[in-house]
Order: C-alpha cells, then sequence, then structure tokens
C-alpha cells in the first residue's frame, strides 16, 4: 500500500507521521467492569445504572432516555469501583462488543455501569477520553475490536483484552481540538435532525 510523504501506515491505519499509534494499556488507564451483583441494590429511583442499551453505534455520547437506576449503601466497595467519572471511556464488552460511548456532563452523578461494559479512564493530563472515544468508534477500530473479541461459548471481551486495543494518539493539544470540532459536528447535525423533525410534525398537522 503507497502512503503519501507525512503519513505512516500503523495497525490502525495511515495516520499522520508525527502522531503515535499505542495500546490503551500504554497510556496507563484505570480500566474496570461492573459485576454480576447489583440485583439487590436495584431502584425506582436513585442512581443511573448504565447498560449496553445505553449507549449507541451513532453517537459517542450516552442515551439517557431509557435508564435504570440503583440504590447503594454509602461507600459500597462497588460504588466506588464502578462509578463514572466526568471523561470516562465505556466499551461494551459482551453481546453487541465495541459499542463505544464517552461520559459527559450531562450524565448525571453518581451513576454506575453493569457487568457488560468496561470503563476506561485515562490520565486527562496526558489523554484525551473524548478523542479517543471517537477514535475507537471509527471503522478502522471497530474492524479491529471485531477481530480481537474473544472466543469460547459466548463472544466477549476480557478487560486485558480491552487494555491490548490499539488507538491513534497525536499529540494532546490537537486530541483535543479534533474531538472538540467532531463535537461541534455532532452538535450541528443534532440540530438539524431536529429541526427536520419539526419540519415534519408541522407539515403533518398542517394537512390535517
Amino acid at each position: 500500500m503507497e502512503v503519501r510523504s507525512g503519513y505512516k501506515l500503523t495497525e490502525v491505519g495511515v495516520i499522520p507521521s508525527d502522531w503515535d499509534a499505542a495500546q490503551l494499556r500504554d497510556l496507563n488507564p484505570f480500566v474496570t467492569s461492573g459485576s454480576r451483583g447489583w440485583a439487590s441494590y436495584y431502584s425506582e429511583s436513585g442512581a443511573p445504572f448504565v447498560r449496553i442499551t445505553n449507549l449507541s453505534r451513532e453517537l459517542i455520547y450516552l442515551s439517557l432516555g431509557d435508564l435504570k437506576f440503583v440504590s447503594l449503601p454509602p461507600n459500597a466497595a462497588e460504588g466506588v469501583r464502578t462509578r463514572l467519572n466526568e471523561q470516562d471511556v465505556l466499551i461494551s464488552i459482551t453481546a453487541d462488543i465495541g459499542i463505544v460511548g464517552y461520559v459527559d456532563s450531562s450524565v448525571p452523578s453518581p451513576a454506575y455501569i453493569n457487568q457488560h461494559i468496561a470503563l476506561v479512564r485515562f490520565d486527562p493530563a496526558r489523554t484525551c477520553g473524548k478523542f479517543v472515544s471517537y477514535f475507537l468508534a471509527s471503522e478502522n477500530p471497530q474492524k479491529l475490536f471485531r477481530a480481537s473479541t474473544d472466543t469460547g461459548a459466548k463472544a466477549g471481551m476480557s478487560l486485558a483484552t480491552v487494555l491490548k486495543i490499539q488507538t491513534a494518539l497525536p499529540p494532546l493539544p490537537e486530541q483535543r481540538a479534533i474531538a472538540a470540532a467532531l463535537s461541534d459536528v455532532d452538535a450541528l447535525l443534532g440540530g438539524l435532525d431536529r429541526l427536520i423533525a419539526k419540519k415534519r410534525d408541522l407539515k403533518q398537522a398542517a394537512m390535517q
């Protein structure tokens, strides 16, 4: 494959020559997942309990319209370990593998994850979680997700496999600039979708 000047071929595809390609473990993240022991904490209200249905392949932002809730005792060990922080990256690791989510300020706090989701938390002084989320949700990394799925009776990914996921890594200021630009595009497309829906509703009302 011929690569243009100023670019290089890596496992994650063709990237600018001043970018790096790294496994997530090279960035020394905190990585965990929920456990199966949450049933006793289910509640009609309380803290959001994020499941795969709250992740989407269309956007990296969490869908908060169909939330389940949990009520934990103060300082519960599971809560301390799996509580979401802003800028966390979420990855589905069972069933529909490789759906990527990003925890922004719209996610209520505290919020927690179930056992089907991996939480990856980077040092924001080194890595922009939003950039990594956008990158992992793109086409080439998604192919790598499918290729790295652990085989067995049930398709899934272990946390060790999550740490082996490859990401492109521009310099930090560029990560932040790219993430901000992509976020602006998402906001624009969301606004256009709402405008189209509003016009459709108005047209239907006028016809009736």
